[in-house]
């Protein structure tokens, strides 16, 4: 019999166990709206964006189908809230179109940065994957969830909590709506999702806390050959993009200086997935071409507006960006090390636990398209697209019996366990070890060289850069 166990990174991350079933899936084309997930079958998240522009209040976001609520409870705190709740409060989003200020936001029930309704259909698929292969196929978990044997984490951000919370729906909901419980049994099991305050945050770049991070990417900017290749080719076009977003460049974020990608990727994209009008600039005579024009914008033909290629340009633009600060530049060894050194070492310290048989079966860390980028680049992926929505990826840990090896038991515990890795559904594809099968002494000392021995020093060596 195989044992094994594994950990999810997403934009929703997490740990399982898993059983090794042989074969890997080939990775499909590129879509930025719909991350591939895992097939359960051949087994071997969209958000509202988090930039406003002027040009944001012809449309409308979709958030009603969001829920966060809360329980007036007397609860001991083992027993959920519901069994005591005198009263249940939702929270929702108003956007008040008599309010002088509304012309500068968006229609509909959303707020900066929300989860959509799609975006929760998106993790919900997620976890009906996950739950076909770990639990409806190796019964890795139970049907039922139990509390002591899985721990979730989340940012403390509205979208990542909530695509927490619609994944654990999919994992641990039947099809038909049930939670595996008797229609008699006592309410389910309270779900702790845990986060960080903001100023302790490690799945994020906390500048705040470690002051190195800036004086490393600043140095790492200053000496890329790419990046100021990147900056200087698509001058023009980075001033010609956020004047059709009719965006204040005086700002930070929209500064035409700033090397980034992550701003009109996000403004581009949550529309593109939402099958909403790009951009366009209502002062502008200048007409797109229909075959250039994306399929809402043909509907509102006239002015200029963000055209296919100048979507694919900045996938592009991102993607180069990526590569270039997460796994590619000068310096950006001792870079990663402070911005994801702290995540990687939850990570060893997840499958070191789950090696030794800890009682944690499932760990779920709910993070951001840059998080999983930033373990991209530790994991030396030759994939440096920008991560779609609901991206996600599995660390699964195995244990090979002796009597399956040719060569039996090795002379450590160690030589029989076996990392493998998936990205979006495929096997991660890199130089450094086959991450289909990577032994796990080769594996875990990969991860030790980004693994800070003093992380608070090392973030404070800004005399040594």
């Amino acid at each position: 019999m195989w044992h094994s166990t594994a950990l999810l990174l997403s934009v929703a991350l997490g740990l399982t166990s898993v059983q090794m079933v042989q074969g890997a899936p080939t990775r499909e084309p590129y879509d930025y709206c719909q991350a591939s997930y895992i097939d359960p079958k051949s087994y071997p998240i969209p958000a509202s964006p988090d930039h406003i522009i002027p040009q944001d209040n012809d449309i409308s976001w979709d958030c009603t189908d969001i829920y966060n609520y809360a329980f007036s409870d007397e609860s001991d705190g083992k027993k959920p809230p519901s069994h005591h709740a005198h009263l249940i409060a939702n929270q929702e989003s108003t956007i008040p179109q008599s309010s002088p200020w509304a012309q500068n936001f968006w229609q509909g029930s959303c707020y900066l940065g929300q989860l959509t309704s799609v975006g929760a259909r998106q993790h919900q698929r997620l976890g009906q994957v996950l739950k076909a292969v770990y639990i409806d196929q190796l019964s890795l978990l139970n049907k039922t969830l139990d509390p002591d044997r899985v721990y979730f984490r989340s940012t403390d951000y509205p979208r990542t909590k909530q695509s927490a919370q619609n994944l654990l729906i999919g994992l641990f909901t039947d099809a038909d709506g049930s939670s595996g419980k008797a229609a008699t049994a006592s309410p389910p099991p309270m779900v702790k999702l845990h986060f960080y305050p903001s100023e302790l945050e490690t799945f994020l770049k906390n500048t705040e806390a470690c002051p190195a991070i800036k004086y490393l990417e600043k140095k790492l900017y200053g000496q890329s050959k790419v990046l100021q290749t990147l900056a200087k080719s698509n001058a023009q076009f980075k001033k010609d993009l956020y004047q059709i977003f009719g965006v204040n460049t005086a700002l930070p974020e929209w500064s035409l200086k700033q090397p980034e990608w992550a701003a009109p990727m996000d403004v581009v994209h949550a529309r593109l997935c939402h099958d909403l009008p790009q951009p366009c600039e209502p002062t502008s005579g200048h007409k797109v071409a229909d075959e250039d024009a994306t399929t809402e914008n043909k509907k509102h033909k006239g002015p200029n507006c963000v055209t296919h290629a100048m979507i694919e340009r900045i996938q592009d633009n991102a993607r180069t960006f990526a590569a270039a600060t997460q796994r590619d530049g000068e310096g950006v060894h001792k870079l990663m090390r402070l911005l994801a050194g702290p995540l990687v070492s939850d990570m060893r310290q997840d499958l070191a636990h789950a090696r030794h048989k800890g009682p944690i079966r499932f760990t779920l860390f709910s993070a951001h398209d840059d998080t999983v980028t930033s373990v991209l680049g530790v994991l030396k992926s030759k994939d440096m697209r920008w991560p779609p929505y609901a991206s996600n990826v599995l660390f699964e840990l195995w244990k090979v019996p002796c009597e399956n090896t040719h060569h039996g038991c090795g002379s450590t515990d160690n030589d029989n366990y076996f990392v493998r890795v998936f990205y979006n559904g495929a096997v991660v594809d890199a130089d450094w070890c086959d991450l289909s099968w990577c032994p796990y002494d080769t594996f875990i000392g990969h991860l030790d060289t980004f693994i800070p021995k003093d992380l608070y020093a090392e973030c404070h060596m800004k005399d040594e850069l």
